[in-house]
């Protein structure tokens, strides 16, 4: 099971997560849990350009074995020459990842691929360059695969899944993604850490939706489970989700991850959703 888990990297480069006390990760830490990671069996990084210093810090740490998921950037309005673009940031980012090659690359922006005519050739072309194993998107929302997948093929596809927002489920795309052979990777486990927060620590923002909280809460307190590995367990329960991508705060952090992830089985799955856009997209969130 540990295999599944990708290590997200939003915070090497990043002050990121709502429950992040601490910053950006040391490098020293960074160090212990890229060896913890490998030990465990668990070969797999995913960065994004946009993550600031996030791949000068992995780089930094030669992580040839590891299998590197990056994220191009949105494509700048004044972009002359769409390829001249896409290879200079693959290359940029294989120089600072300080690896020979990428496991996959990813539009941050999917819907660049219809505005720029030729980026998804493009894609393609440093696919076959060898540079490349694999080309995706990074999607928001089912309805961006509604709109794009009949037309362009992927290996791979990004997503967010958690407890409270089960979209790409119960629209049926998890399913029609894995038919098509498409490798499925998600994020937002913990829903930027919202997930793992006590009643007392959610900013008043999120009292909008105590109803959802207080069962969420209840579940926890009745259940006697720790809010890590409920989170966890949902997206590894199905089986034909490729990687399930953690963010971590720190060393210790991902210590009490990998113990969650061992007692997994032992875990039950509450039945709560939501659907408001305001909530299940952290981007949407608005703190005063």
């Amino acid at each position: 099971m540990l295999s599944r888990i990708s290590l997200g990297s939003a915070q090497f480069g990043l002050d990121y997560g709502i429950a992040n006390s601490t910053g950006k990760v040391k490098k020293s830490e960074l160090r212990l849990i890229f060896k913890k990671a490998l030990h465990c069996g668990i070969n797999t990084i995913d960065t994004a350009i946009d993550y600031e210093d996030s791949e000068s810090n992995i780089g930094d740490l030669k992580p040839i074995k590891f299998n590197i998921v990056t994220k191009l950037p949105k494509v700048p309005s004044n972009c002359i020459n769409i390829g001249d673009w896409v290879k200079d940031n693959v290359s940029n980012s294989l120089k600072k990842l300080n690896v020979p090659s990428l496991y996959g690359i990813l539009l941050h922006r999917p819907f660049d691929i219809k505005k720029y005519k030729d980026l998804y050739n493009e894609l393609n072309k440093i696919k076959e360059s060898g540079a490349v194993k694999k080309i995706g998107i990074s999607i928001y929302s089912p309805s961006e695969l509604d709109d794009l997948l009949p037309t362009y093929q992927f290996d791979l596809i990004q997503t967010p899944l958690n407890i409270f927002d089960r979209r790409i489920v119960d629209s049926g795309w998890l399913r029609r993604l894995s038919d098509l052979g498409i490798e499925i990777h998600t994020r937002s486990c913990f829903l930027q850490g919202l997930l793992l927060l006590k009643k007392h620590e959610r900013p008043l923002f999120f009292d909008r939706w105590s109803n959802i909280f207080d069962k969420w809460d209840s579940f926890l307190l009745e259940s006697n489970n720790d809010p890590v590995g409920v989170c966890l367990k949902y997206p590894l329960s199905f089986k034909s989700i490729n990687r399930v991508i953690i963010g971590v705060d720190g060393y210790k952090q991902f210590n009490q991850i990998l113990h969650n992830v061992d007692n997994i089985n032992e875990l039950s799955t509450p039945n709560i959703k939501a659907n408001d856009y305001k909530l299940i997209n952290p981007s949407e969130w608005v703190f005063k």
